[in-house]
């Protein structure tokens, strides 16, 4: 579980996250995975959004201070309808039903 300090705090449905370090991440419907060489599909999440970021560790996150990773239809089928074979979702959100700052 992330610190408070480090939870993006954002209200409504964000396009646009400012991250703690300042940089500027913006919401995609679909991310691009090098070690995939494929693309996938995002959840869309109200509050929250999953974005890719160059960095040591997990290189997938959601604004919430999760990290994110892809998902197989199973593990979401309760979360939306068919997207596809496998998602980009957030961690906290599909192990607890909640995001990292305890919002749905």
């Amino acid at each position: 579980m992330p610190r408070i300090s480090q939870v993006i705090h954002q209200y409504g449905r964000p396009t646009k996250a400012k991250l703690l370090n300042g940089d500027m991440v913006e919401r995609q419907e679909k991310i691009y995975i090098p070690s995939y060489q494929s693309v996938f599909p995002t959840l869309d999440y109200d509050m929250h959004f999953v974005y890719y970021i160059k960095q040591m560790g997990s290189t997938l996150m959601c604004t919430c201070g999760s990290p994110a990773a892809v998902f197989s239809y199973d593990a979401y089928e309760k979360y939306c309808s068919y997207m596809g074979e496998k998602v980009i979702g957030c961690i906290s959100h599909l192990q607890n039903g909640v995001h990292g700052d305890g919002s749905h």
